[in-house]
């Protein structure tokens, strides 16, 4: 199956648009600690070149979608297509969705060099998705939902286009954790998660929309930093949230099924 892209005008998210327009053409330029570079971030390869993180995703994949392949798993927000190379095994077709014409540039090369042809690409606002209903029987936001202007207006869009009991899967920061918190209140772009981002919170924002709903920490840390102290750090951080701190996980795994009949 051919890869494309269609550009989708929207007036929302405008700010992250750009900002992710930028980024993703300035690939090299270095930026603070807490607001990555493209290539330590955005890199469409990030976890598909780092043993753990892959393996931690394919075991969360295989138990979410239970080895059984859907016709349809859509990724909202998908970027730079990141994690579209692991979804690619769970659907017939996976269908990436992002506002970032630049970072789907990047998905669409590397879907290419590495021959995965079940992928769709599709630049649009994650509030107003161009599928029909009925569409897909997975769906997956992964550190993406607090980047969205209007949340509730995603989940209806998901009511709409999912078939009866369709997977979810969401992944977000968890604002709980002091670390977190400091690491999404200094960048502009970050600064969606400071709305929702605790357990409570996410689950009174899920709760109408999807059903069977568990949830749990998560452990990981997206960014990948080239210097060694950092890339230390950043190790040590994770490892001491998941062992000694797991009340105050890096980030809230919550799954469910979409709430339609």
């Amino acid at each position: 199956m051919t890869n494309f892209m269609r550009k989708i005008p929207s007036s929302s998210q405008n700010f992250q648009k750009t900002f992710y327009d930028r980024l993703s053409q300035e690939e090299y330029k270095k930026r603070s600690l807490c607001s990555c570079s493209f290539e330590e971030r955005y890199d469409p390869r990030l976890i598909l070149n780092n043993e753990r993180a892959r393996l931690q995703f394919e075991k969360l994949y295989q138990r979410i979608f239970k080895g059984k392949a859907r016709e349809c798993i859509l990724d909202i927000c998908t970027g730079s297509g990141i994690h579209l190379p692991l979804l690619s095994h769970y659907a017939q077709t996976v269908i990436g969705i992002d506002i970032s014409y630049q970072l789907l540039l990047h998905a669409q090369k590397m879907l290419e060099e590495i021959n995965i042809f079940n992928v769709l690409l599709l630049q649009a606002a994650a509030e107003s998705l161009p599928l029909r209903e009925n569409t897909c029987d997975g769906f997956v936001i992964i550190d993406a939902l607090h980047h969205v202007e209007n949340q509730t207006a995603v989940l209806c869009e998901i009511m709409r286009v999912a078939k009866p009991h369709a997977s979810f899967l969401l992944i977000e920061p968890n604002l709980n954790n002091p670390l977190v918190y400091i690491a999404h209140r200094i960048p502009a772009e970050e600064r969606g998660a400071l709305r929702t981002n605790t357990r409570s919170r996410l689950s009174n924002l899920l709760s109408p929309f999807i059903k069977d709903i568990s949830i749990e920490p998560f452990n990981y840390i997206a960014s990948r930093k080239k210097n060694i102290f950092n890339r230390i750090l950043f190790f040590l951080i994770e490892q001491i949230c998941a062992k000694c701190f797991s009340c105050l996980p890096i980030r809230i795994l919550i799954a469910g099924r979409v709430n339609k009949a």
